[in-house]
């Protein structure tokens, strides 16, 4: 195995692309959508933008950069307590 040291910064990203995105709507939205974005369990929901893309996928945008997001990971973006989508994590940029 490889094991790679960097600073801390290196860890921050800010956007995310889901694969497998689904909506409780049920319906993918037309346009952006704001809410707070999940990456972990424990992790404090943080403002983000969702936007729709083609074949189940969106990009999700941060406001501010998120510690450590990784592909594989779940990703859910909530309004208050409700899930508005969610989906896994393909890739961090």
């Amino acid at each position: 195995g490889t094991v790679v040291v960097d600073r801390e910064e290196a860890l921050l990203k800010r956007t995310a692309r889901i694969a497998r995105a689904s909506y409780t709507a049920g319906v993918t939205p037309s346009g952006p959508v704001q809410g707070h974005g999940k990456i972990r369990y424990l992790h404090t929901p943080s403002p983000a933008t969702l936007a729709p893309g083609g074949s189940a996928t969106a990009t999700v945008r941060f406001d501010k950069p998120q510690r450590a997001m990784t592909a594989g990971q779940s990703l859910v973006l909530y309004d208050g307590d409700r899930v508005v989508a969610g989906g896994i994590i393909e890739s961090v940029e």
